[in-house]
């Protein structure tokens, strides 16, 4: 097993984005609001907050 991996965590430089459209109806317009909503997340990159 990888040293620092648990099946169901995932690691700080991960995101993830769950909706409730299945795969069939899941097309590019969906994939491209994802990425917007993706896009405008204001990440810190390990900048603590203190």
């Amino acid at each position: 097993m990888t040293e620092g991996y648990r099946p169901g965590t995932s690691s700080n430089d991960h995101e993830f984005r769950f909706t409730s459209i299945l795969w069939p109806d899941f097309d590019s317009r969906h994939l491209e609001e994802a990425l917007e909503w993706f896009a405008a997340r204001d990440r810190r990159f390990g900048a603590g907050g203190g």
